[in-house]
């Protein structure tokens, strides 16, 4: 993301809803468009079996990340987490 924004590139995101965390609060994972690509944001860091999705939780993670490295529209989400995917996206421990 923050090559995108270096390189002025014409890009825009997305949050998922992915699931809840063991306190019904909403998680969500970051989807980068960049013309017909999608990509998912990882964690920084390479876990053992591979990278990891960075999910985020409400506040502050999803609204600093989007104010940070969003494409400057508004963000519209969903907060119910009973419309989540099934599986609760987990606390990941790289929530922001």
């Amino acid at each position: 993301m923050k090559d995108l924004i270096a390189r002025k590139a014409d890009f825009s995101c997305r949050y998922e809803l992915v699931g809840g965390t063991g306190d019904s609060k909403p998680l969500y994972q970051c989807i980068y468009t960049v013309g017909d690509e999608e990509l998912l944001l990882v964690a920084s860091k390479v876990q053992k079996h591979g990278p990891k999705v960075r999910h985020f939780a409400l506040w502050p993670g999803l609204v600093n990340h989007h104010t940070a490295y969003g494409d400057g529209r508004p963000v519209s989400i969903d907060l119910d987490v009973r419309n989540a995917p099934e599986g609760d996206g987990g606390p990941d421990g790289d929530r922001n």
